[in-house]
């Protein structure tokens, strides 16, 4: 079992370590942000992460589906649904007005978006509608009559 005891170095000033130390944890970071975004399917067009989350709820006639898509204009969303996956789409255009100074901070993203997600029951295509309000939009599905559960009545004999 020896051989399974990780190698340390001795190390007379700790102190040298911490900008490494540093460097790493940053780096970490750095690529569970991209992971945990590659792998909620949120990314922009050109694969960035773009951070458009959304809620999917299932009552016992529709299917409700919540996106954040704050700042986006609702003539600028773009609502398809194809057999059981939904897609919203749409851009977020940059503000082309600078004040005068520097910008020292800058995390909003801008760009194209397209998120997509395969529908949990049937839907009926003719009855979909969205609506958007304070930057959330919402769609409504209404299922389809043979994805509804109905009661059964149990005959006898």
């Amino acid at each position: 079992m020896t051989n399974l005891t990780p190698w340390r170095r001795h190390v007379t000033n700790p102190t040298s370590l911490r900008p490494a130390a540093r460097l790493r944890g940053d780096w970490d970071r750095l690529f569970e942000h991209a992971l945990n975004d590659a792998w909620s399917g949120a990314t922009g067009a050109n694969g960035a992460p773009h951070g458009v989350r959304l809620d999917l709820t299932e009552t016992e006639d529709a299917i409700l589906v919540k996106a954040e898509v704050p700042g986006i204009d609702p003539e600028a969303l773009e609502v398809r649904l194809h057999g059981d996956v939904l897609s919203v789409s749409g851009e977020k255009s940059e503000e082309t007005e600078h004040s005068e100074g520097s910008r020292h901070v800058s995390e909003r993203v801008f760009g194209s978006f397209q998120r997509t997600l395969q529908l949990p029951v049937a839907v009926d295509p003719e009855k979909v509608t969205a609506e958007s309000k304070n930057g959330v939009v919402t769609i409504t599905l209404k299922k389809s009559e043979a994805a509804k559960s109905r009661r059964i009545d149990v005959q006898t004999s």
